[in-house]
This record gives C-alpha cells, sequence and structure tokens, in this order.
C-alpha cells in the first residue's frame, strides 16, 4: 500500500550526534493544544477568528477558556477574502492548509493587521526547520501529523514572550493523560459492538471517559507535562534537511506530472516555498475516485468532518479535496505510480468540467 501513513523514522534520516534542529527560543509540548492553552492563559484576551476547518487542538483551547469564537471561511483554493476583517478581534488564527504557502492571504493579514491583538500561524501541515520564518506572533507546530513518533509539538515565538512557556520534566500528568486516552479508545471500541445500557454509559460519562479531551483539557490548567524523551530524542536527530528535500521534491513531481486540472488554481511558488504535509488536489465524484484508487493500492486522505465547526460555513474547501500521500519514506517510483494511477482514474471517471 502507498499511503501517508506515518512511519518510525528509518536510519536514512537519523544522525548523530543530535542535530541542532531547535533554536532555544522554541518551546516543547506532547500536544498543540497544550502549548496553545498554557500560552494563552495569562491573557487577557476574549475573542478569536477561527477558520471554519481547523483541529480541535486549535480549537479546544480557546473554547475551554471562554473565548467568544467567530469563524471565517477559505474558498476551495484556500484563498481568503478581506471581509472576514470586518470586526476586530483580540486573536487571528490562520493555518497554512496541505502546507502550502499562500503569499496573497498573508499580504492580506498583514493590511490588516490592525484588527487583531495577536496572530498565531498554524505550521502543523509545514515540516518543522529552525531557519523558518514567521508571520505571526507566534507558531504552532506538530510532528505527529508528520513524523513517526507518537506525540509531540512546538510552539515558536516571533516576539519576546519570556515566561510564556516552558518546558517542564515533570512527565506523571503526561503518562497518566495517555492511559487515559489509551483506554477511552478501548471502551469506545468495545462500546460499539455490544448494546451499552443507559446506567453503564451514565457512569462511564460521570468518570469522564467518553469525553476525554474535556479531561485532557481540564489536566491543562496547572499541569504543563513536557514532550517526552523519546519523541525529543528522535526530532533532534532527524535530518530536516533531508526530509524538506525529499518532500520538496515529491511535490514538484505531482505538479509536473499530474493532470492541470486536478490541480489547486494557485500559483506554482506556493507549492515551493515549504515542504508540504500532502499533496492536495481537486476532484469530482470523490467517493468513487478514492475507492478506485484504494483497488490499486493507493491511499489517500481527506479533510476529516469532526474539524468542520462551523456549519454554516463555505464548505467548499471541505468537500473537493483529495490529499495524495508526500512522505518523506516512499521510494520515487511509488509517487510515479500515484501519478500515472491519478491521471488514469481522472480520464476515467470524469474531467472536471
Amino acid at each position: 500500500m502507498i499511503s501517508n501513513a506515518r512511519v518510525f523514522e528509518s536510519k536514512k534520516f537519523l544522525r548523530e550526534p543530535k542535530l541542532n534542529n531547535f533554536p532555544d527560543c522554541d518551546y516543547f509540548y506532547p500536544f498543540s493544544r497544550q502549548g496553545l492553552y498554557v500560552y494563552l492563559k495569562g491573557k487577557k484576551y476574549k475573542t478569536v477568528l477561527l477558520p471554519s476547518y481547523v483541529a480541535e487542538g486549535v480549537f479546544d483551547p480557546f473554547k475551554e477558556l471562554g473565548y467568544k469564537i467567530t469563524f471565517y471561511d477559505v474558498n476551495e483554493n484556500g484563498y481568503l477574502s478581506s471581509s472576514i476583517f470586518e470586526n476586530s478581534v483580540d486573536v487571528f488564527v490562520y493555518i497554512h492548509y496541505f502546507g502550502l504557502y499562500n503569499e496573497s492571504n498573508l499580504a492580506l493579514i498583514k493590511e490588516y493587521q490592525n484588527c487583531f491583538s495577536l496572530f498565531v500561524e498554524d505550521f502543523s501541515h509545514i515540516v518543522y526547520h529552525g531557519s523558518l520564518r514567521l508571520n505571526g506572533d507566534i507558531g504552532l507546530f506538530s510532528f505527529t501529523k508528520i513524523f513517526g513518533v507518537t506525540e509531540g509539538s512546538c510552539i515558536k515565538f516571533n516576539i519576546l514572550e519570556a515566561g510564556n512557556a516552558e518546558y517542564v520534566e515533570n512527565r506523571t500528568i503526561s503518562s497518566k493523560l495517555r492511559r487515559i486516552l489509551y483506554w477511552n479508545k478501548v471502551l469506545e471500541s468495545y462500546c460499539k459492538n455490544i448494546k451499552i445500557n443507559g446506567c453503564l454509559a451514565k457512569c462511564l460519562s460521570v468518570i469522564g471517559l467518553k469525553d476525554y479531551y474535556s479531561l485532557l483539557m481540564s489536566s491543562y490548567r496547572d499541569n504543563y507535562p513536557s514532550m517526552s524523551p523519546i519523541s525529543f530524542n528522535v526530532l533532534s536527530r532527524l535530518d530536516m534537511e533531508m526530509v524538506v528535500r525529499i518532500r520538496k521534491h515529491y511535490a514538484m513531481m505531482y505538479l509536473d506530472g499530474l493532470h492541470p486540472r486536478l490541480l489547486l488554481d494557485i500559483p506554482r511558488s506556493y507549492y515551493e516555498k515549504e515542504a508540504l504535509f500532502a499533496f492536495p488536489i481537486k476532484v469530482r465524484n470523490r467517493d468513487l475516485f478514492i475507492k478506485i484508487l484504494k483497488k490499486s493500492g493507493i491511499i489517500v486522505l481527506t479533510l476529516t468532518n469532526r474539524w468542520w465547526f462551523n456549519e454554516q460555513g463555505d464548505k467548499s474547501l471541505y468537500n473537493s479535496h483529495v490529499l495524495l500521500p508526500i512522505n518523506h519514506n516512499l521510494k520515487e517510483k511509488s509517487v510515479k505510480k500515484v501519478i500515472k494511477r491519478v491521471n488514469e482514474v481522472f480520464v476515467k471517471i470524469g474531467n472536471n468540467e
């Protein structure tokens, strides 16, 4: 199977001794939601402008802290509209969807920078590297979306914010939370296959096992567990330059090899700037498209429904995209196979007209 699935990093990408991947100004946590919560909890901000499609790890801290949340849309090519800045807010959050570096959006945000006090830039779809330049006040990075680690995230500051985040050595809370998350998943799986009576369901709800995000966030109020030593050691030895180089190369293979009507209507430079999480294409008959590719041994991704928080929003971004694998652990011949098969399926089931 050819997929974007994360695997434990091979020796090809690991170096000894440790590399200087992380400058001193970076702060590390098990999950992005935790680092964001720690940063925001001491602030007096009360309102936030979030994209309609946003990961729970970004949405949950604002919800837990009682922010007034307003959503904004992006179109199917990922572009913002100036109309989203009609009202001022305390915090503005922007996501680099799929890892695309949309310079038009960043120019628009800069033009309206007086409409918000704090600019949070979500880089979770971009491969982290120490020289990456922030446009926002803080940048969020999630290593678990791209690398073969079970947890790990980073906050990078574009402003001097001493004491807003910290790397804490006590990992007791973190290990407890991992066990809670594991057993909750077991219970969820079990409950799907049996008829669970109301009494047991109520008991599970009371002890918090059916809502582990609530438990997770409540633990962040007073405890700041750090990223595990295992994840940190793996990430510290990763040859990030090689990872970036390979992912950029695969992106250019897709860009040059796929039928033009599959591509987003954006400049080539947006693909070239950073290393992508996955390669986005737009298709009609998406379910059939995915089914045929799976029969060919190619697993593609779509945007998950549970991260769509604005039911009244424009769903063109969510409804139209398929994400092709761009994992740095893939072989070049696998990417060529994906390109060939995707083009064949595109011609077979429709031309996006």
